[in-house]
């Protein structure tokens, strides 16, 4: 039994899996479509080849990426594009590319946040440089819930004068008062 082609219309590479060549079915994967019109690959700059992978939408819309990306320890996907050339080639984050791209700076050590919350959109208008403690806590982690919590559970709010720290975690004062007398 010979080998196939691809089945997509003027592919001549040897098909792998459903029919298609490993660079087509790829691409149905991520984007469900193979697009068979498109190249699979922009040769050239770094630039060129990079919003190639960014999916531009209106100017308050997600752009989402899709190139490839990596997936952080709490299962976020977060887009990764490579620069330079074959000697000094490495790794950066797709969203951070974008505001690099957009002429904004971000200051040594500091994270960019997603404001719209979706961690593979590139629209430098959704993407702000704060610090690593800022973008933790505009986060949805439990840690990030509880420190942007007001009031505790029975309605007393968090006060200097009313919140006492135990183990590390915050304690209203009028609570523990009510639980002593209570007792």
């Amino acid at each position: 039994m010979g080998e196939r082609n691809c089945s997509v219309s003027k592919c001549t590479n040897t098909a792998k899996t459903r029919g298609m060549c490993g660079g087509h079915y790829s691409r149905w994967i991520r984007l469900g479509d193979v697009q068979a019109d498109k190249p699979l690959t922009i040769h050239g700059d770094d630039t060129a080849r990079y919003w190639s992978k960014v999916e531009k939408r209106g100017p308050d819309e997600c752009w989402p990426w899709r190139g490839s990306y990596a997936l952080s320890r709490n299962g976020a996907r977060y887009g990764q594009f490579s620069v330079g050339g074959r000697a000094n080639r490495r790794n950066v984050y797709a969203h951070v590319r974008a505001l690099e791209l957009a002429g904004v700076a971000i200051p040594k050590g500091y994270d960019v946040d997603h404001l719209c919350s979706n961690t593979l959109c590139v629209n430098p208008a959704h993407l702000e440089p704060v610090t690593h403690r800022e973008n933790v806590l505009r986060g949805r982690s439990p840690a990030a819930l509880q420190a942007r919590q007001t009031h505790c559970k029975r309605g007393h709010e968090f006060t200097p004068e009313n919140t006492r720290m135990e183990g590390g975690k915050r304690r209203c004062r009028a609570c523990r008062r009510a639980d002593k007398e209570a007792a």
